[in-house]
């Protein structure tokens, strides 16, 4: 768990496990972090998704805040049913 926000990859890979502490504290930054319940990272898709908030609807302000944390910080991540790429960490061996 970091800033409130419940973290899972599937494998526990480091990589993946940086991406989303830095997401994490991104979200913190914007005052945001609040309204992302969980994010799980699928080691075997190398996909991330994210559980949010009842309030946080596509194409909101706060949504367009979470998916700008999301490229900042995030390899691949599916963000209301839609891939998208971000930049990542240099990577790690696994």
């Amino acid at each position: 768990m970091a800033f409130g926000i419940e973290l899972y990859s599937r494998y526990g890979w480091a990589c993946e496990l940086c991406e989303m502490l830095n997401f994490a504290e991104k979200l913190a930054k914007e005052n945001v972090h609040h309204l992302v319940e969980s994010v799980f990272y699928d080691s075997k898709a190398q996909v991330c998704s994210f559980k949010f908030a009842p309030s946080v609807t596509k194409g909101g302000d706060v949504a367009e805040i979470i998916e700008a944390a999301a490229e900042a910080t995030i390899r691949q991540f599916e963000f209301f049913g839609v891939i998208g790429h971000g930049e990542p960490m240099e990577d790690f061996d696994e």
